[in-house]
C-alpha cells in the first residue's frame, strides 16, 4: 500500500449488527441528488476542484458504476444556469438556490435517513470534501461482489481526522463500513479489507484504462453531471444472483417461533403474560406448517426461478456493455445512452410512418418492426427476450414485446383475447406502428367519459386484410365490438388507423408533416435512422387543459407549476452496426 493510502483498522474485533444499510442509505441518498441535479444543478457553486475522475481509484473489475461530477466542463456550467432558472418551482421544493451546497443537501439527506447525525457538516465533511463520487458494484476475487463508494478529497489529512470519526459513527450505528484513502480519493465499501482490496486492485488495473470502459464511456459522448457504465458480466453477475435466491434449504429458513419457550414471556405489570404450555406446543405446530408451505411454494417457484437466470444468460450472451451519460445542452437537458446490441438488427426505420403524422401531433410513441418471421423466431425464444429485444430494436418495440418476455403470463394475457402467438401479434403490428394523441384536447380533463372526448389512435402500416382479420377475431373472443367502444377503424393504401373519433381515423391515414415541425426536430434530432420515437409537447390546448385541470386541485397544482417549463419531450433509439443508441431529451420554454 503506498503512503498515500491510509485504512482504519476496527479498534476492537466485534460482531457486526447492521449489514450494509448504512452504506445503502448513502447510495440512495446519492441517487437523490441525481435527480435534484436534473432540475436543480446549477444551485452548484462554481467549484475549481477538477483533479482526476472516480475510475482513476476503482478497479477494471467494477461491473457497474454511477458518477456524479459537481465540478463538470464550463459549458455545462453555464448550461446548467440557464435550467435552474427556469425551475422556480423545483428550486423551492427542493431548498436550493444560487449559494446552496449540493453536498451539504446529500448529507443532510442521509442525516434524515438515521446515518451518523452527531457529525457536522461544515466541522466533520466541508473541510476535505470533493466535488465528484460515484458508487457501484465490484468483483473481488472469482465472484465476490462489494459495494463500492468513491468520494473526492481535497485535503488528505483533514480527511484522515475526520473520516475516522465517520467510521466510529457508523460503528456505533452498528453498520459495516471500512475506508482507504488513494490518491484524491476516499474509497469506502462494507469492510476495510474490502477497501483495501479495492484499492490495491485498482494500483495494478485501473478501470480507467480497461477498454471496455474507455469505449462505452466514450460511445455514450461528452461527458456531463451523471454518467453510468455497465460491464459486460453484470447481466451474467445478476443471473447468478437470481439462481442464489433459489437456494433454499430447511437450514436457511428458519421459523421464530422454533425457539420460543416460556421464558421468552414474563409475567408482571406491562409485560405479556405467559402462555400456557398447550398454547406453546399449538404454536409451533402452525408455524412448522407455514413452514412446510413456504418450502412448497418455493419449490414449485425453482423453475421458473431457473428458467429466468437462464433467460438472462441466453439474452444478453452477446452483451459487451454499455453506458449512459446525463448533460445539458442548448437550453435543455439530455440523456444519452449507447449499449451492445443484443443480436437484434435494425430492419428499418421509423421515420417515414411517424414523420408523416399530422403536424400538431401531441404525443406518440412509435416504433419499426422486424419482419413477421424474425419477430416470430424473437417471441419463440430463439432470439432475444423481450427486454433485450427491446435495447435492440428499439425502445418502443421493446416495451410492447416484454409481456411475451415474461413467459406464461404474456402468452395467457394475449390468448386471452384469441390471439395466435407469435403470427397474430406480428400480423399486428405491421411493419411499422404508432400510438398517438391528437391536438385538440378537451376544454375540461375531469369531464373526459368515454374515448371520443380525447383524439387519440393507433395506426399501423403492413397488410390491411390480414390486420382486420385479426381484429375481427378479437371482437369475436372479447365479445365487444369496435363500434360498440365505440372506435373507428379505417384502412386506405397498406395502412390501418384505428380511432376514438372517425376524424382522427381520417387524420392519422393522411399525409402530416410531423417531421417538419421545430419543436418535433429539437428533441428528436436523429428521426431519420431512429427504429423507436417517443415524442410529447407541452403547449397549445393540452397545457391549457391541464392547467384548468390543476387549478381545481392543490397538490395538481404543485406538480404542474415543476413541469409547465417543459416544452417538449423526445426520445429516440437506433442500431448502429452492433451497437445500440438513444437519446431522450426534454426542451424547456
Amino acid at each position: 500500500m503506498s503512503e498515500n493510502t491510509a485504512v482504519l483498522q476496527d479498534p476492537q474485533p466485534r460482531a457486526r449488527r447492521g449489514g450494509t444499510r448504512g452504506l445503502v442509505a448513502v447510495v440512495a441518498t446519492v441517487l437523490a441528488v441525481v435527480l435534484i441535479a436534473v432540475g436543480g444543478f446549477a444551485a452548484l457553486q462554481f467549484f475549481s476542484g477538477g483533479g482526476p475522475q472516480p475510475a482513476t481509484v476503482l478497479p477494471a473489475s467494477t461491473f457497474a458504476l454511477v458518477t456524479v461530477d459537481l465540478d463538470p466542463s464550463g459549458g455545462q456550467k453555464v448550461e446548467a444556469i440557464k435550467t435552474l432558472h427556469k425551475f422556480p418551482g423545483l428550486r423551492k421544493s427542493t431548498g436550493l438556490d444560487s449559494s446552496s451546497d449540493v453536498i451539504e443537501s446529500i448529507f443532510s439527506e442521509a442525516q434524515s435517513e438515521g446515518v451518523c447525525k452527531k457529525l457536522s457538516f461544515e466541522r466533520d465533511v466541508k473541510p476535505w470534501v470533493g466535488d465528484r463520487l460515484a458508487f457501484g458494484g465490484v468483483v473481488l476475487g472469482e465472484k465476490k461482489i462489494a459495494p463500492v463508494l468513491a468520494m473526492q478529497v481535497t485535503d488528505i489529512p483533514k480527511a484522515r481526522a475526520s473520516l475516522g470519526e465517520v467510521a466510529k459513527c457508523m460503528e456505533g450505528d452498528g453498520e459495516d463500513f471500512g475506508w482507504a484513502l488513494s490518491g484524491d480519493y476516499l474509497v469506502a465499501s462494507d469492510s476495510t479489507p474490502h477497501a483495501d482490496a479495492i484499492v490495491a486492485a485498482a494500483k495494478t488495473a485501473p478501470l480507467s484504462a480497461d477498454r471496455a470502459y474507455q469505449r462505452w464511456t466514450n460511445e455514450a459522448g461528452e461527458p456531463g453531471i451523471a454518467s453510468v457504465y455497465v460491464a459486460q458480466r453484470a447481466p451474467q453477475l445478476y443471473a447468478d444472483w437470481m439462481d442464489s435466491m433459489m437456494a433454499y434449504s430447511d437450514d436457511d429458513y428458519a421459523m421464530e417461533s422454533e425457539s420460543f419457550s416460556e421464558g421468552d414471556f414474563q409475567s408482571g405489570s406491562g409485560e405479556m403474560e405467559a402462555p400456557s404450555r398447550a398454547q406453546m406446543k399449538r404454536w409451533k405446530k402452525q408455524d412448522r406448517k407455514a413452514e412446510r408451505e413456504f418450502q412448497k411454494q418455493m419449490a414449485e417457484a425453482d423453475e421458473d426461478m431457473e428458467s429466468y437466470g437462464d433467460s438472462i444468460r441466453k439474452s444478453y450472451k452477446d452483451f459487451r456493455g454499455a453506458a449512459g451519460t446525463l448533460r445539458f445542452a442548448d437550453g435543455g437537458v439530455e440523456l444519452a445512452f449507447a449499449m451492445s446490441s443484443t443480436g437484434s438488427e435494425q430492419d428499418g426505420t421509423v421515420s417515414d410512418h411517424v414523420g408523416s403524422l399530422p403536424a400538431d401531433t401531441a404525443a406518440v410513441m412509435a416504433g419499426a418492426v422486424p419482419d413477421g418471421n424474425k419477430l416470430a423466431r424473437e417471441l419463440s425464444g430463439d432470439g432475444a427476450t423481450g427486454m433485450g429485444m427491446g435495447m435492440g430494436m428499439g425502445i418502443v418495440p421493446g416495451m410492447l414485446m416484454f409481456p411475451y418476455g415474461m413467459g406464461m403470463a404474456g402468452q395467457d394475457m394475449f390468448g386471452s383475447i384469441g390471439m395466435d402467438l407469435p403470427e397474430d401479434l406480428a400480423t399486428l403490428l405491421g411493419t411499422s406502428f404508432s400510438l398517438s394523441v391528437g391536438a385538440d384536447a378537451p376544454a375540461d380533463l375531469d369531464k373526459v367519459q368515454r374515448p371520443g372526448d380525447v383524439p387519440a389512435g393507433v395506426l399501423v402500416r403492413g397488410d390491411a386484410e390480414e390486420i382486420k382479420a385479426v381484429i375481427k377475431k378479437i371482437e369475436k373472443n372479447a365479445g365487444q365490438t369496435l363500434a360498440e367502444v365505440p372506435a373507428s377503424l379505417k384502412s386506405s393504401d397498406g395502412q390501418v388507423a384505428l380511432g376514438t373519433t372517425a376524424k382522427y381515423a381520417d387524420d392519422l391515414l393522411a399525409t402530416g408533416s410531423l417531421r417538419d415541425q421545430e419543436l418535433f426536430k429539437s428533441v428528436v434530432p436523429d428521426v431519420e435512422r431512429a427504429s423507436s420515437v417517443v415524442f410529447v409537447r407541452l403547449d397549445g390546448k393540452w397545457r391549457d387543459a391541464f392547467a384548468t385541470s390543476s387549478a381545481k386541485h392543490k397538490g395538481d397544482a404543485k406538480t404542474f407549476a415543476n413541469f409547465d417549463v417543459i416544452e417538449a419531450i423526445g426520445a429516440s433509439s437506433w442500431v448502429e452496426g452492433d451497437t445500440s443508441r438513444g437519446v431522450v431529451r426534454l426542451d424547456l420554454k
